[in-house]
């Protein structure tokens, strides 16, 4: 990522960076109208499931389906690369007005990179047109990471480029993670239960959580080596299992 963020000036360097932000921007969109509908439909829970997949498709149109899927597994993705880590947000104490920094997302905050870690984002009014119980708020100051694994910082200063911000981690194992749409000018703040948690090992080679999302589905999530992973999913695909 940060070869790319300095490499501006070669043509093919705009690769990554422009397909990291639009996939952030698809799944996240589809992430927040899911949920938006699944808080609208709740109260039905026998029709909640077919409301949720007509509203999509109707925004998503033709091929809905397939792109809805596509949706879903990149939303898992994201949220992966931050629920399933370590790494543990801040706000420094000197952070910036919010008057002195526009916010960046995208290839564009690539090229405003701000050193030692440090994100700054501008504050912003809430979406008055949400209809999500997920807090709709201002965009923090500033952001730092910390982490046991450079690679894991890195993955976290790249999405909070982008629009995914790791905000908070509390001491029961709720996750903040704050959503900035390109269609809103507002950071939809959801919300995530860890609820069990395998550490990254020398012997594992990867890291395992489960946890609850704002709809009550329990997911796990595991990241690790590609050496380990990749055999692990080789040998499940031969059993059929998914």
């Amino acid at each position: 990522y940060e070869n790319d963020a300095h490499a501006q000036a070669h043509a093919h360097a705009h690769a990554t960076p422009l397909l990291l932000s639009q996939l952030m921007a698809d799944s996240m969109d589809y992430y927040v109208r899911k949920l938006h509908s699944y808080q609208a439909h709740k109260h039905d829970q026998q029709t909640m499931h077919a409301h949720i997949e007509r509203e999509l498709s109707e925004h998503f149109g033709e091929d809905a389906t397939s792109k809805l899927s596509s949706l879903e597994h990149g939303t898992h993705f994201l949220l992966n690369m931050l629920l399933c880590s370590a790494t543990l947000p801040s706000r420094p104490l000197h952070s910036a007005p919010s008057s002195t920094q526009p916010l960046k997302t995208g290839a564009a905050a690539d090229a405003a990179r701000v050193p030692s870690n440090t994100l700054l984002l501008s504050s912003a009014a809430a979406d008055s047109n949400s209809q999500s119980n997920s807090s709709v708020m201002p965009i923090p100051m500033a952001m730092q990471f910390q982490s046991p694994s450079p690679d894991e910082v890195a993955y976290a200063e790249a999405l909070c480029a982008h629009g995914l911000i790791l905000e908070e981690r509390q001491v029961d194992g709720t996750t903040v993670i704050g959503v900035v749409r390109p269609s809103s000018s507002a950071m939809h703040r959801l919300r995530f239960k860890v609820l069990a948690t395998l550490e990254f090992t020398a012997r594992r080679k990867r890291m395992t959580v489960i946890v609850e999302d704002e709809f009550g589905e329990l997911h796990l999530y595991c990241k690790g080596a590609d050496s380990t992973l990749l055999r692990m999913c080789r040998a499940a695909d031969r059993q059929n299992v998914v």
